[in-house]
């Protein structure tokens, strides 16, 4: 099984930021959230709410 962080890799080329990681963690049985994302431009927004929703789609739910 495919973890977040390699799931990150491949679609981006980079390791995921802790934020980016954090972000994507509803696919470990917590509801999917409202998140206030403050960070800097050019340090991964847009790939971590895209990919993080993403994972969360596809993904399997652990119980």
């Amino acid at each position: 099984m495919m973890t977040f962080g390699q799931f990150f890799k491949a679609a981006t080329g980079h390791a995921p930021y802790d934020y980016q990681q954090r972000l994507a963690a509803g696919g470990a049985g917590r509801a999917c959230q409202s998140q206030l994302i403050h960070i800097p431009t050019g340090l991964g927004k847009t790939a971590a709410v895209v990919l993080a929703w993403l994972w969360n789609r596809l993904a399997p739910a652990t119980p």
